[in-house]
């Protein structure tokens, strides 16, 4: 593809597994100067209001891995302090 091209998909997840994955993969396009549609999702790059879309999408990608880190580590913590909780019944 070349600078002034469009790729055109019908569905985000026919492009890439993870949103990370879309995110950096839709950059690099962006970056080389193509343009990202899905027809699906209603999001076109080559307007400013895909733009918008797109990075409303980034953000939301953002914010679901940011609270996916905090459950993973709530969950740790807790599994911690019940094995210390295990080990002080023990003793």
């Amino acid at each position: 593809m070349r600078k002034g091209d469009t790729l055109t998909v019908w569905r985000l997840d026919r492009i890439g597994r993870t949103t990370v994955g879309l995110i950096q993969f839709v950059t690099e396009l962006n970056e080389k100067g193509i343009h990202f549609k899905s027809i699906s999702e209603n999001i076109d790059t080559s307007s400013a209001s895909g733009k918008l879309i797109f990075q409303i999408f980034c953000v939301l990608a953002e914010h679901e891995r940011n609270v996916l880190i905090e459950r993973t580590n709530a969950g740790l913590s807790l599994q911690e302090l019940e094995g210390k909780m295990e080990a002080g019944q023990k003793e």
